[in-house]
């Protein structure tokens, strides 16, 4: 993408090449080049244009978790939403509140990872969006599992886990599986 979008000087889709290539990195562990490479395609994409902008700004905050840099990571994530609130685009505020949630927890701030994650978890059931709410759910459950409170923890998940018929290879699928059979 950025090799063709060079080529025919296509600025947006370079940028976003760059900000996928930059994440990317960052989740094979180049935090470093990861993250600025993110940070040039996200700059350079703003001043292009608006659209989809908190989503692509989540974007480097999910990079900051990856990194381990929750602050960092949080401060990021909450320019997305404010961004989000500005433009109307609340498609992607499940997703964010996930992320928050995730943030949170990295920060040992369990409490308010929770809250983020059963705000995240209601609006993907509002949405009728069952893999945002199984990675959500999956996180919670988690979370309650370490608390010790599995029977919770399993008694929210495997309905949503159950739920899917197909693509039971996927990571997330996988992963929620994983969590129940520890559950168990």
């Amino acid at each position: 993408m950025i090799r063709v979008a060079s080529e025919h000087k296509l600025a947006a889709h370079l940028a976003i090449g760059m900000m996928i290539h930059g994440w990317a990195s960052t989740h094979h562990g180049h935090f470093d080049d990861g993250i600025g490479e993110l940070r040039r395609g996200l700059d350079a994409y703003a001043k292009i244009t608006n659209v989809m902008l908190p989503h692509f700004t989540a974007v480097l905050a999910d990079a900051f978790l990856c990194s381990g840099a929750a602050e960092l990571g949080l401060g990021i994530l909450g320019n997305a939403r404010r961004l989000a609130e500005k433009g109307e685009e609340g498609f992607s505020l499940t997703g964010m509140l996930h992320l928050r949630g995730e943030l949170l927890l990295l920060s040992r701030q369990e409490a308010e990872a929770d809250a983020s994650f059963r705000q995240a978890l209601d609006l993907a059931v509002s949405q009728s969006a069952k893999s945002m709410e199984l990675r959500v759910a999956t996180s919670l459950a988690r979370l309650w599992a370490k608390r010790d409170m599995r029977v919770q923890a399993r008694d929210l998940l495997k309905p949503v886990y159950d739920w899917f018929t197909e693509g039971l290879e996927t990571p997330v699928l996988q992963d929620a599986k994983a969590l129940l059979d520890q559950l168990a």
